[in-house]
């Protein structure tokens, strides 16, 4: 099924770079492929965690028992507990008690159905990128059938942990770095903090995300020596790590 589905993406890859010179039907079938790779994604992925049936298990399934243990009343922060070694999980913990309180203690399956929301997402942050940084409807093209046929995403949808979420926000923080760099709206400035916040809580791996992003806004300040530009700089970077504090 892997070779199949890496020829057909190889067949499609060819095409478009026959048919490349045609710029109008390339801005239609880049605006397809996008709408292509969301619903894929979707359809994909939730069929995907129907049929699994994977269980958490270690750290996962530690922070579930955790979790649930916290919605039993119980707080297992002394050692020789799980997140008393590992206290940067508790974010984790906190989403997962809260999902278990709405849908039921062990329930698990609405974590995995917001992986599979936030797919979507990262492939659209992802493409909101390319267009900004390239005019090229080929590079978006590839892009949307490289990260369709991107089989390893698709695997850690049933994974109950934080580095799918963690991914999906870091696009989104990317994103909005790029249009402030732009010099688009301040509004970016919000979901950035939004982004950053909540990738907090999932995974710390975020604060890479975020100070590969400070530097670049720090790089465009270089570049564009503005009084504006510096306090939209300061405020963001500012706002991106307060929001994980």
């Amino acid at each position: 099924n892997l070779a199949v589905w890496m020829a057909v993406f190889l067949c499609l890859s060819v095409l478009c770079a026959v048919l490349g010179k045609r710029k109008e039907w390339m801005r239609k079938v880049e605006k397809g492929l996008l709408l292509f790779a969301i619903l894929f994604s979707l359809v994909a992925g939730t069929a995907w965690i129907l049929s699994a049936h994977v269980a958490p298990i270690a750290d996962a399934g530690s922070i579930c028992a955790v979790a649930e243990c916290m919605l039993n009343g119980e707080f297992p922060m002394q050692p020789p507990t799980y997140i008393s070694y590992y206290p940067h999980q508790y974010g984790m913990v906190f989403i997962l008690q809260c999902m278990f309180a709405l849908f039921g203690a062990g329930n698990y399956m609405p974590w995995e159905f917001m992986n599979v929301l936030l797919f979507p997402l990262m492939i659209f942050a992802g493409y909101r990128i390319l267009k900004l940084l390239s005019e090229d409807s080929m590079v978006c093209i590839y892009y949307l059938l490289m990260i369709t046929a991107y089989l390893p995403a698709y695997f850690y949808l049933p994974y109950v942990y934080g580095d799918l979420p963690c991914a999906a926000l870091g696009m989104v923080i990317m994103w909005q770095t790029v249009l402030l760099c732009k010099g688009e709206k301040e509004r970016a400035v919000v979901w950035v903090a939004v982004a950053a916040g909540f990738g907090g809580l999932v995974r710390k791996n975020i604060f890479i995300v975020l100070i590969a992003a400070a530097l670049v806004l720090l790089i465009c300040g270089m570049k564009n020596i503005h009084s504006r530009f510096f306090v939209r700089l300061f405020v963001t970077i500012a706002v991106m790590f307060l929001a994980v504090w």
